[in-house]
């Protein structure tokens, strides 16, 4: 492997800390645990440009090197992974060409999920380029450093996740994602927007409905930290009911409650409770739910006829069919 040698800075004491071909471009929860899981297997640096979490990683003493600005030093990095906000990335790999750190025949890879590869700015550049997305909710390492495990806890969400695949060299995309313990799988650009839908509802609206939930099991009485943690481990348990399931079967059977009951008394009880937005979604996602149920034939007819009348919003016309 071919290194680079960069300074880095503790107190006064100036030294060369060698560093590995490849860099990570941002330090946000994804940036920062890319950066530890490879740092497992390889010599890895860091570009941080924000002044406190810099402060903040550089006291977990982690073996990467560190830097607040992309510069020449990093010219020879042969792998380049852009770790920032989609809106970012361009701009990101243009700070990476306006320091002097790419050079012709790197490899550039980023981490979003929607954003094409040509996102990145290579236009006068001999550099191909990839994305690399995973298909996991991140924790961010910086508020797991309480626990002793931390550092391994700062990757587990990429180990074993399916990442989706893009580019024109994605050989090098699919090594990353395998260096960190992940699943690579090539997705074709014209299914990205509905993979990356998928993503977001599975991981992003699941937070909404935790905290209407927890609104709702504050009114029983519960502290906002009891509810939290009641509703994390029945979370957790209807997961576990759902990835129990054979691959064939429909995950439906895996469902509890109410309406996989058939049990229209006790959702009209629960929409008594709520109001506004809250109960929309629960009517809109209830009624999802139903219609699986229906076409696997778990529930009778007269079963879904009662859950159905329970369920429709008289004055939501959208819901009648």
């Amino acid at each position: 492997m071919r290194l680079l040698r960069t300074r880095k800075i503790i107190g006064s004491i100036h030294y060369e800390a060698p560093v590995a071909e490849l860099v990570v471009v941002g330090a946000g929860r994804a940036g920062l645990s890319f950066a530890i899981a490879l740092s497992k297997t390889r010599r890895v640096a860091l570009v941080c440009r924000d002044a406190q979490r810099s402060a903040s990683i550089e006291r977990m003493a982690l073996p990467v090197s560190l830097h607040r600005e992309a510069s020449s030093e990093l010219s020879e990095a042969e792998v380049v992974i852009f770790a920032t906000p989609d809106r970012a990335l361009r701009a990101a790999s243009e700070q990476w060409v306006a320091a002097g750190a790419a050079r012709s025949g790197q490899s550039w890879i980023h981490l979003s999920g929607l954003a094409p590869p040509s996102v990145l700015a290579v236009e006068t550049l001999e550099v191909s380029v990839a994305s690399c997305h995973p298909l996991a909710a991140i924790a961010d390492p910086l508020t797991l450093v309480q626990h002793p495990d931390w550092f391994e806890r700062s990757t587990q969400a990429l180990e074993g996740a399916f990442f989706a695949i893009d580019g024109d060299n994605p050989q090098v995309a699919i090594d990353i994602a395998k260096a960190v313990g992940g699943r690579p799988r090539r997705l074709d650009a014209k299914g990205r927007g509905a993979y990356h839908a998928a993503a977001s509802i599975v991981a992003n609206d699941w937070v909404a409905l935790m905290a209407v939930g927890q609104g709702l099991a504050q009114q029983s009485g519960l502290s906002s930290r009891e509810a939290r943690q009641a509703l994390l481990h029945l979370s957790k348990t209807a997961w576990d009911a759902v990835a129990s399931l054979p691959q064939d079967t429909g995950l439906s059977e895996g469902l509890t409650g109410p309406v996989g009951r058939g049990d229209a008394d006790t959702v009209r009880a629960h929409l008594a409770l709520m109001e506004g937005l809250d109960a929309s979604i629960h009517r809109a996602l209830s009624i999802r739910l139903l219609e699986d149920l229906e076409r696997s034939g778990r529930l009778g007819t007269e079963s879904v006829s009662a859950l159905r009348e329970a369920l429709i919003d008289e004055a939501d016309d959208s819901f009648r069919q």
